[in-house]
């Protein structure tokens, strides 16, 4: 109770707060003024009994509705920028209309909008940026909201008041709203960096596609449920799914990459959660050639080697159709043009088949047709001429075509046209899916459902927009399989490279996407600006950074000062979790600190400490994997899962030389955990402190 009681003292104490209060005051004084006025005035005399009976009944509800103005004259302001005019206003929301106020000392405007009004419904509606109200007898005009502010007032007295959203001018500066809005390039690529406020922009370019502003460059506003956002991992989509109810676009698609490849599979396969490369680094075991094994199938050469496949496949199906077709009577196949069309109609092999085997069976239908024959009969002899085209024509099997193509190392150097050596041809083939497992690892979903797609087509959702998060993680060729799913190819694509964790996944730079849309089609964005971060904890950061990838441009630090990032040390693991308990504690205590993550390496380990916390009565515990992110408390999760998200204080724990040995994998994984803080970030360090920790 004492720390809430300090919260208000010192939010009574904000100038803001002061300033509603001085309006709030006057506004007060003038009803109060009024009132006092009409109580006074004279009885009116004239004459007229039912005249004087009106005048008196209208004085006494003028002063009742004022009494009941004064009580609480609004409950919400709306700053915002008229786009027709340019200029920034304000608006209170209430319960009367917009006047101006004339007392005896001062006359002031006071503009409230009733609550039926088209900015009454722009203050409550989620989407923040940009909004059309649409106000009674007006054509609807765009505005864009600058502030949100929740107003409780009762008896004229300023109780609270709670900014639900402000326009951040420091994380919106001229050139990163200027690629946000950029339409006149298919495909925006972004660049971003730890604490640059990445996730702030992504909302501002959800909310831009949806709002009036969006299809300047005449492809118009794309649909909300042809929208689609992708990420990484499920905690990133639940809280990129908050985001998606916040600005009330609940038709958007959100999922992850893994999980939308999966579901579009027409043959029957099973995904897998890992690849056993992401156990080995986290051993501390890197096996450079099984790692570029899997990374070539993530990239381009890769789609270029199933096409071929494909196309090999094709010839010798026609070829061997058409033997076929050469022994059937010519008045049931037309000829070679027979399989020709089906081919020509669906390139396709699996699709091309079955349009043949129809055509055959309507035609065998047709031939046979007559008043004496038995209909069943006819029925049966056209099954059983289909079946027979059966054997010539084999369905084609995904995972059996990708595991037969994948273990032959002769069959991948062939296709890849001498463009890859035989030795990582031979590397590809030792990584091959099991035959009768049926299930596909991480880096192999991508290239056997291009090879699906290619079999047996598919059902194409037609997205009209396409935004990913976190796109370090996602290969070439998953964009790739997205693009085939887009209707025009209209992208927005945020990543940072540096946290790129998984070398076998993911991509290793920008250029790589150029290729996949065509680099006139992309227009390139870099954010540098470290705004969600203190500038101690982004200078911590960059140190970490300057080992892991030394060339590349580090963010910029904020004016943000903050507290130095802090180390404690422990001897074990009883006396790590004690230390820990009580900087938690004292955490939770701060007004600046709603959220914190407690970051560890292996899930068994923060689930451990999850348990730990819960039994000695820490409030608000989440384990990750299990509840997903808290809007408040203490958030325990490894740093795989956090990828993407941010809390306002940050500690790491278990940080050992054994967990964190001298890997580029664990410098990555380091610097993931350290820039997912904002306020505060201590590192809970056991036994010797790794060389790794800055």
């Amino acid at each position: 109770m004492a720390s809430r009681s300090k919260a208000t003292s010192r939010k009574r104490r904000h100038p803001a707060f002061r300033s509603e209060k001085r309006r709030l005051d006057t506004i007060v004084a003038w009803f109060d003024e009024n009132i006092e006025n009409l109580k006074n005035r004279n009885e009116p005399h004239t004459g007229d009994p039912r005249a004087d009976r009106q005048a008196i009944e209208y004085q006494q509800n003028t002063i009742r509705m004022f009494e009941g103005y004064r009580s609480q004259p609004y409950i919400g302001r709306l700053d915002y920028l008229d786009d027709s005019s340019g200029k920034a206003k304000t608006a209170y929301i209430g319960s009367f209309n917009s006047r101006t106020l004339v007392s005896r000392s001062k006359k002031f405007e006071l503009a409230v909008e009733r609550l039926d009004s088209g900015l009454a419904e722009a203050f409550d509606n989620p989407t923040v940026s940009q909004y059309i109200p649409a106000a009674r007898g007006a054509d609807p005009k765009p505005i864009r909201v600058l502030l949100k502010r929740i107003i409780t007032i009762e008896n004229g007295q300023l109780l609270d008041m709670e900014d639900v959203y402000e326009h951040d001018s420091a994380s919106d500066s001229a050139d990163e709203y200027e690629a946000l809005s950029k339409v006149d390039s298919p495909v925006l690529l972004v660049q971003a960096a730890a604490g640059s406020g990445s996730g702030l922009l992504l909302r501002k370019r959800l909310d831009y596609l949806m709002s009036p502003f969006s299809g300047a460059d005449g492809q118009g506003r794309p649909s909300a449920d042809k929208v689609a956002l992708f990420g990484p991992t499920q905690p990133y989509i639940d809280s990129v799914s908050c985001l998606v109810s916040e600005l009330n676009l609940g038709a958007v698609q959100v999922n992850t990459v893994s999980d939308w490849m999966a579901g579009q599979f027409r043959s029957r396969v099973t995904a897998r959660e890992s690849d056993g490369i992401l156990e080995s680094l986290m051993s501390g075991e890197e096996s450079p050639d099984m790692i570029e094994a899997q990374r070539f199938k993530g990239e381009l050469p890769m789609k270029s080697l199933l096409d071929r496949f494909i196309d090999e496949r094709r010839k010798d199906i026609r070829a061997t159709a058409e033997d076929f077709v050469s022994c059937l009577p010519s008045d049931l196949t037309s000829s070679k043009r027979a399989v020709a069309a089906a081919f020509k109609e669906h390139p396709e092999p699996n699709i091309a088949r079955q349009t043949f085997i129809e055509g055959l069976t309507e035609r065998w239908l047709k031939r046979n047709e007559g008043p004496d024959v038995n209909r069943n009969e006819l029925k049966r002899r056209a099954v059983a001429a289909a079946e027979n085209a059966l054997s010539f024509w084999p369905e084609l099997d995904t995972f059996a075509q990708y595991v037969s193509l994948m273990s032959n190392p002769a069959e991948i150097f062939r296709h890849c046209r001498g463009r890859i050596e035989k030795d990582l041809a031979y590397k590809v083939s030792l990584t091959a899916p099991k035959s009768q497992a049926r299930s596909l690892a991480p880096s192999d979903l991508a290239a056997a459902l291009y090879l699906d797609h290619k079999l047996n087509g598919y059902v194409s959702e037609m997205f009209e927009h396409v935004v990913i998060g976190e796109a370090q993680d996602v290969s070439p060729m998953e964009i790739e399989l997205i693009r085939m799913h887009s209707s025009d190819a209209r992208f927005t694509i945020f990543g940072d490279l540096n946290q790129r964790l998984l070398p076998h996944r993911g991509l290793p730079n920008w250029n790589m996407l150029k290729s996949v849309f065509g680099q006139r089609n992309v227009h390139f964005h870099q954010m540098r600006q470290a705004h969600s971060a203190t500038k101690q904890i982004t200078l911590h950061n960059n140190h970490i950074l300057k080992s892991t990838a030394p060339g590349v441009r580090k963010p910029i630090r904020s004016d943000r000062a903050g507290r130095t990032r802090r180390k404690r040390h422990s001897g074990n693991t009883e006396e790590m979790r004690r230390s820990l308990l009580r900087y938690l504690r004292s955490l939770l205590r701060l007004d600046d600190v709603v959220t914190v993550g407690v970051l560890t390496k292996r899930h068994q380990t923060a689930l451990s400490l999850s348990n730990f916390l819960k039994r000695n009565g820490v409030e608000n515990v989440h384990y990750l994997a299990k509840d997903g992110a808290a809007e408040k408390g203490v958030t325990l999760a490894p740093v795989l899962l956090a990828r993407g998200l941010e809390f306002d204080a940050v500690i790491v724990a278990n940080v050992d030389e054994h967990n964190f040995s001298d890997t580029d994998f664990n410098r990555t994984l380091l610097y993931i955990a350290c820039s997912r803080a904002r306020n505060y970030l201590e590192l809970h360090i056991q036994g010797t402190e790794p060389a790794i920790v800055p």
